[in-house]
């Protein structure tokens, strides 16, 4: 994957489980690394600071809420200002718990709202991230 040295990354969602695994990836083969987190920046930018120490990459957190579409604009403004280019989109983040059923429980216990935020950070978040992704991938 030495093709892929010096390139970036923008991944939502990595500050744990799959999405991290997938950045950790990208990293050890060179890649840079832009990558969201939601409420742990701490976390985040550790992430970001062992990424660049162990593989020689550049690597920064940004936060995102990916029930709030309106973010991404923002997002990939900073990524803009921190990173030359992009070329790979990786929509990972997602929601569970509280946003989706007001608590742990049951599928019976599912509202319109809980719905709602399903579709929102899905559907829609992979809509407009890809959406701003592209744009700078032309």
């Amino acid at each position: 994957m030495s093709e892929m040295r010096g390139k970036t990354v923008v991944i939502t969602g990595a500050t744990k489980g799959i999405g991290r695994a997938i950045a950790e990836k990208f990293a050890a083969n060179g890649v840079n690394v832009a990558f969201t987190y939601n409420s742990n920046e701490a976390v985040a930018n550790e992430l970001a600071q062992g990424w660049e120490n162990a593989y020689g990459i550049k690597a920064r957190a940004y936060p995102l809420n990916i029930l709030e579409p309106d973010e991404f604009k923002p997002l990939f403004t900073s990524i803009d200002e921190d990173f030359d280019r992009i070329d790979f989109f990786v929509s990972n983040a997602m929601i569970y718990g509280r946003p989706v059923v007001g608590g742990y429980g049951k599928f019976m216990r599912l509202k319109p709202r809980g719905l709602n935020n399903i579709y929102t950070a899905t559907v829609n978040a992979f809509v407009v991230g890809s959406q701003e992704a592209a744009k700078r991938m032309e």
